[in-house]
């Protein structure tokens, strides 16, 4: 019954120390991440806030599918103008061959 008691508690540290880790590496990625992009704190804090980060982060996302999904939209069209050029061409091949 103690040995149990004493694995439990070692697997519970080693878990423990991992997701310490974990968070570490997190918190250092996310430094890295914010300096990278030149973020400042707001005046009287020392380091950049998760929620403007995520809030810009969000935005940039949501102009960046409206872009992506118009984008896809006009290579849509092209590819279909280009569909129906080829069906013309194709179509006075055909007429030629029947002269």
């Amino acid at each position: 019954m103690l040995y149990n008691c004493v694995f439990i508690s070692f697997a519970a540290s080693n878990e423990q120390d991992e997701v310490h880790a974990q968070l570490m590496f997190a918190q250092k990625s996310f430094h890295e991440l914010v300096t990278f992009l030149g973020l400042k704190p707001k005046t009287g804090e020392t380091e950049v806030a998760t929620g403007p980060f995520f809030m810009l982060w969000f935005e940039f996302c949501t102009d960046f599918k409206t872009r992506w999904r118009r984008e896809n939209k006009n290579i849509s069209k092209e590819r279909c103008v280009d569909r129906e050029r080829e069906r013309e061409r194709e179509r006075e091949r055909e007429r030629e061959r029947e002269r």
